[in-house]
């Protein structure tokens, strides 16, 4: 039987769900975020309009 070894992004990725903090937004927004998230927005605020 062969065990599967995790990589650290996913021990990572784990481990952030189980934060307290978990799902709370921040006070400010990284940039990057921002900039990849805005024509989804966008999008989505024409829709309602």
């Amino acid at each position: 039987m062969a065990v599967e070894k995790k990589s650290s992004s996913e021990k990572r990725k784990l481990r952030d769900f189980q934060t307290k903090n978990f799902g709370i937004t921040k006070d400010k927004q990284s940039k990057v975020l921002q900039d990849i998230s805005r024509p989804h927005v966008e999008s989505f605020n024409y829709i309602l309009k």
